[in-house]
């Protein structure tokens, strides 16, 4: 499966803010990069802007990392990744309405970023780095992996997303009404899910 994610509408989201910060965004960046190795799906991230005036890929940690430079928004690149792709297993994460919309018209599956960040971080149940105070990292295993201690200081560092309700995935799963059956959307939209 293809997963592109809204890179900054994503972490605005689940930060609660309208400003992220460079090391925000890295940490991300790696999160996702371990996801990628985990799960195997290949991942797209766009950002607005970017340090050239036009749009530029890199690959950091494994994962495609686009900027939209100066002359095209996250959301233009994503729409034509969409358009470009859209017979392909292809999620889209996102909670911007026009992006919703065009991926709608390629029958392309939408999920909320509150619900793909969720299950990112249940597939790292098992944390070999627990975080005791703002200082100090007690390590739970005896991996001797320097990059993996230094990703996981990291993600220490990551704030998990504040939302009072529950994600799409559990609304859709657990919270049905007797005899309720699922739209054909809400059913692919489950399957998608399952796939995360």
């Amino acid at each position: 499966m293809i997963i592109i994610i809204d890179g900054y509408n994503l972490l605005k989201l689940v930060h609660g803010t309208s400003r992220i910060t460079e090391q925000e965004r890295s940490a991300f960046v790696n999160l996702l990069g371990r996801y990628k190795v985990k799960r195997g799906h290949k991942i797209v991230i766009v950002f607005d802007a970017g340090p050239s005036i036009y749009t530029e890929k890199q690959k950091q940690r494994g994962v495609d990392v686009i900027y939209s430079g100066q002359h095209h928004s996250a959301d233009d690149v994503i729409m034509k990744f969409v358009a470009n792709h859209a017979c392909k297993d292809l999620l889209v994460i996102t909670a911007d309405n026009e992006i919703i919309g065009h991926a709608k018209q390629y029958q392309t599956e939408v999920i909320d970023p509150h619900t793909f960040y969720h299950k990112v971080k249940e597939a790292f149940t098992s944390k070999p780095i627990k975080s005791l105070s703002d200082d100090k990292l007690i390590k739970l295993t005896d991996s001797q992996d320097d990059e993996l201690d230094k990703l996981m200081q990291e993600a220490a560092n990551f704030i998990p997303f504040a939302k009072d309700s529950q994600d799409e995935y559990t609304i859709l799963r657990h919270h049905q009404p007797k005899g309720a059956t699922l739209s054909k959307r809400q059913r692919r939209s489950l399957r998608k899910i399952d796939k995360l």
